[in-house]
């Protein structure tokens, strides 16, 4: 429970302060998490990228900030679905369910991602702020034949 609680409360601190400032007062509960936690502007590019992050999609920090998120984590069979999900982010809020991710040496894996807008100190939407886990390790990839589950939450 005290991980789920460090991952909220991190979470928290992002809608609260942003990305930047969020890893600068928070940086020790970013670095320690166990899972994936990925920061994007509104346009998608990537502002934050925790070293869990770079353990599960195998891409540095360096190799991934200032790209987009779609170019590092998304393979071309399911770009549909992740504009679909970044859809509902933006309009909803907020997205929460199964997504197959691509990791930098082309494998994919089924992750459980949840997505949120994060808000500026006027409630202005200013960026993204992801968390993804790998949901079935043994789980193979069914390439096409098995289209992510994308339902808005």
């Amino acid at each position: 429970m005290k991980r789920r609680a460090d991952l909220w409360g991190f979470i928290e601190s992002v809608a609260r302060l942003g990305p930047s400032r969020a890893v600068s007062a928070d940086g020790p509960r970013l670095l320690g998490l166990d899972e994936a936690v990925i920061g994007t502007d509104l346009a998608g590019t990537v502002k934050l990228w925790n070293p869990a992050a770079q353990r599960l999609y195998g891409w540095s920090q360096a190799d991934v900030v200032g790209r987009p998120i779609t170019e590092i984590t998304v393979g071309p069979e399911d770009a549909e679905v992740a504009e679909r999900i970044m859809a509902s982010v933006r309009s909803i809020g907020s997205w929460e369910g199964e997504f197959w991710v691509t990791r930098h040496d082309g494998s994919r894996f089924l992750a459980h991602v949840r997505d949120a807008v994060v808000l500026d100190d006027d409630g202005r939407p200013l960026g993204l702020i992801g968390i993804s886990i790998v949901l079935a390790p043994r789980l193979s990839d069914p390439g096409a034949a098995r289209p992510a589950r994308a339902a808005p939450r």
